[in-house]
C-alpha cells in the first residue's frame, strides 16, 4: 500500500509544480531563448496578448483569462475546401485548421499550466504540422 501511495504521489506531484500556469515573462523566454524567436507584441496582458513571430509566418495568443496559448498561421483560403480542410483534420494529431472568411487558419493549443519545456515541444510540433498542411494543400 505504501508503494502505491509513494507511486501515485511521483506521477501526481509534478504536475502541481506548474500549477500557477507560465507568466507573460516565462512565456517570453520560452520564445527568445529556448526557441530563438523574436517578436512583436500588441496587447493586455490582463486580456490577450499578440506575438508576432518574426522570421516565420506565425502568430501566438497568450490568454492568460482563458490560461492557454494558440500557436496559428494564417493563409488566403484560395480554393481550399471545407473538405479539404476535413481532411487534414481527420489524421491530424497536433492542430486543427478551419477556414475563417477568406483565410484558412492552422492552430494549435497548449494549457499555461504545461512545462516551459512542453510548451517549446509544441511549438516545434506546430512548425512541423504547419509545414506538412501548406504541403498537403499544395502551396
Amino acid at each position: 500500500m505504501k508503494r502505491a501511495i509513494a507511486v501515485l504521489a511521483l506521477l501526481v506531484l509534478p504536475s502541481f509544480a506548474f500549477a500557477q500556469g507560465v507568466s507573460v515573462e516565462a512565456f517570453e523566454k520560452i520564445l527568445t531563448n529556448g526557441l530563438k524567436i523574436e517578436f512583436d507584441k500588441k496587447g493586455d496582458a490582463e486580456k490577450v496578448i499578440e506575438y508576432d513571430l518574426k522570421g516565420t509566418p506565425y502568430y501566438a495568443y497568450y490568454n492568460a483569462g482563458g490560461k492557454f496559448v494558440n500557436f496559428l498561421v494564417r493563409d488566403k483560403a484560395n480554393g481550399v475546401t471545407l473538405q479539404k480542410v476535413n481532411e487534414w483534420n481527420v489524421n491530424a494529431l497536433w492542430s486543427r485548421a478551419y477556414i475563417l472568411q477568406q483565410a484558412v487558419v492552422l492552430e494549435t493549443t497548449i494549457s499555461l499550466d504545461a512545462s516551459p519545456s512542453v510548451i517549446g515541444s509544441y511549438y516545434r510540433l506546430f512548425d512541423a504540422d504547419a509545414k506538412k498542411f501548406a504541403e498537403f494543400l499544395g502551396k
